[in-house]
């Protein structure tokens, strides 16, 4: 298949996806064939390099997610399927200096119009200085993303979200392979915005992310101050070791602390290993979100699970299985266990 057939079925599909989508997810709501017929339909299509030059290229990606989750909390159980990701990502560079993203979330698409995920154009001076204007990731907190290629399995808690930023419209000034290790982030944004809250205008937030990064070994400090009076800090360490060919050891690590001034502090920690041989990757992770003060109806959450992801079609396909248990607690004051949940979720991702 040569580059214009390719370009044509790429149009031809991107129309097929956006009319199928509004029209058969709405009335039916049957996702599992929507990704079912996704993935086929891609298949035949090599490459989504629109363009490519020495020095200047234009990407396209897609993103797809289809679950299936059961949760045990409620005789007889609930259970269902979910179109959990849904992205359209171009980017490019010119010249190797000036680069762009434009991403839309479209699991948002059922009722809503497309979200707007990232918005922005840097433009790379040097590796120790790169400046970037527009709507993307307020460089706090490690974000785990959905794809596939990033090594990323389980989403924060719902506590854990809060103290995390999602992507707001800012500068960020940003560095990198400084004496070869080291590298930094440095962001203002015009407003504080987290990944279960709306916008909250009228805000400042200034952030910082400050790393070391050698030899599949990276860990930093961050931290982030908002005008609402709100203070966060934190360390991180990631791990991506070859043992021997075709053996992969992950490990991330993160633990937060956010602070209203003059109350408590709330605590957040994440960790997860996992040992991939071949297409298959064993994993386990731990998440815990200490809610002191500032989030009215949320509890202590204590959330251990264990799973696996199979890789297909060169690491573009991924199954995960995700078995987990999810503890609440009362506040502080009595601290005694109150309930647990249950919850077993099969996901398939795509991402070309």
């Amino acid at each position: 298949m040569n580059d214009s057939s390719r370009r044509i079925l790429l149009i031809i599909y991107i129309d097929w996806l956006s009319d199928f989508s509004i029209n058969y997810i709405v009335h039916y709501k049957n996702i599992y064939i929507l990704f079912f017929l996704s993935v086929i339909s891609t298949l035949s299509l090599y490459s989504f390099d629109l363009y490519e030059s020495k020095k200047n290229n234009i990407n396209l990606n897609l993103i797809i997610g289809s679950s299936f989750k059961y949760e045990a909390d409620s005789f007889p159980g609930r259970a269902g399927f979910e179109l959990t990701e849904a992205e359209i990502k171009t980017s490019g560079t010119y010249l190797e200096k000036l680069k762009y993203s434009l991403s839309f979330d479209l699991s948002e698409l059922i009722g809503d119009d497309p979200a707007l995920k990232n918005a922005y154009i840097q433009y790379n001076f040097a590796d120790p200085f790169r400046i970037r204007a527009g709507q993307s990731k307020i460089p706090f907190g490690q974000e785990y993303s959905l794809g596939v290629s990033d090594r990323v399995y389980i989403t924060h808690s719902e506590g854990s979200k809060l103290i995390v930023p999602d992507r707001s419209v800012g500068t960020i000034i940003s560095g990198k392979n400084i004496f070869n290790s080291f590298g930094y982030k440095l962001g203002i944004h015009n407003s504080s915005t987290y990944e279960e809250e709306e916008n909250v205008s009228g805000h400042i937030v200034f952030s910082g992310n400050l790393f070391y990064n050698n030899k599949g070994i990276k860990t930093g400090y961050e931290l982030l101050y908002s005008s609402d009076e709100t203070f966060s800090h934190g360390a991180y360490l990631q791990l991506n070791l070859p043992l021997k060919k075709d053996i992969n050891l992950f490990f991330i690590g993160e633990y937060l602390e956010q602070r209203y001034f003059n109350y408590h502090w709330n605590h957040s920690l994440y960790t997860a290993v996992s040992l991939r041989v071949n297409a298959w990757e064993p994993l386990i992770y731990f998440d815990y979100f200490n809610d002191n003060v500032g989030y009215d109806g949320v509890e202590d959450k204590l959330i251990p699970g264990l799973g696996f992801n199979v890789y297909f079609l060169n690491d573009k396909l991924r199954l995960l299985c995700d078995l987990r248990t999810e503890y609440l607690f009362s506040q502080p004051e009595d601290y005694t266990h109150k309930i647990h949940n249950h919850s077993l979720t099969v996901k398939l991702i795509l991402e070309i």
